[in-house]
């Protein structure tokens, strides 16, 4: 009898002999893990996902009856996003969930989720930070007052400054831009943080709060930049959610 071996093939054909017949076996194949064009942000008690993508992924096409969407203009494709809790996505369709840190399983599909996110919750007044489903962060921030709103949406990180920069309402300390000329940043004092929205449309913050996304954020400034201003890498942005 002659024998045949192999050990990576996905497929084998094993012919025994002329008088046996060929058996197929099959080894599975690692499981398919997907990537979210838009990253999944924990809010409101909520594990939020994209739902298009989402259902695309699962293949259905029917309506589903869910509650507590979220809509968010995106800045960069400009289109509407809607985000949906995965667990109303998974009981509407009786597929199975799970999650940890970095990874969201509906049915038999897989998501990596590894992105630094930032959230601002506008009703809350509270600020987050991200990476992937993993809370590293949080506190207070004081949005824009009536008339100069923070705009809900989602945004990309895009400008770092360091130390005073004068802007047109004036001054914020080492603000990081997300939204044109709205940024993070602290102020003079943290007496300028109210717990109430009363900014001019910046997420203000105090001093040692600035401190963490600051260093946290992407964006290094290299010492040959003149005047201290550096235009964030595409490859070191990251998405800023602002949500009612």
């Amino acid at each position: 009898m002659k024998h045949l071996f192999c050990t990576t093939a996905t497929l084998i054909l094993l012919v025994l002999g002329a008088n046996c017949q060929g058996e197929v076996i099959t080894i599975d194949a690692q499981p398919l893990v997907l990537k979210f064009t838009n990253p999944p942000f924990v809010a409101k008690g909520f594990t939020y996902v994209p739902l298009a993508e989402v259902t695309n992924e699962l293949k259905m096409d029917q309506p589903l009856s869910l509650k507590n969407l979220i809509i968010l203009h995106n800045n960069t494709t400009d289109k509407d996003v809607v985000f949906s809790p995965a667990r109303a996505i998974a009981k509407e369709l009786k597929l199975g969930i799970s999650r940890d840190k970095s990874h969201l399983t509906i049915g038999k599909l897989t998501w990596e989720v590894k992105e630094k996110v930032v959230l601002v919750d506008l009703g809350k007044q509270r600020i987050f930070a991200f990476e992937g489903l993993n809370l590293v962060y949080n506190c207070q921030t004081c949005t824009g007052r009536k008339g100069r709103t923070t705009p809900t949406g989602i945004f990309q990180t895009w400008l770092k400054v360091p130390g005073k920069f004068i802007g047109k309402y004036g001054a914020m300390f080492w603000p990081t831009f997300f939204n044109g000329s709205i940024a993070i940043h602290s102020c003079p004092s943290d007496k300028n943080i109210k717990n109430y929205p009363d900014s001019h449309g910046c997420c203000r913050v105090r001093n040692k709060d600035r401190e963490f996304f600051w260093k946290w954020i992407p964006g290094t400034i290299p010492k040959t930049v003149k005047k201290g201003i550096w235009f964030i890498p595409k490859k070191d942005k990251i998405t800023v959610y602002v949500i009612p």
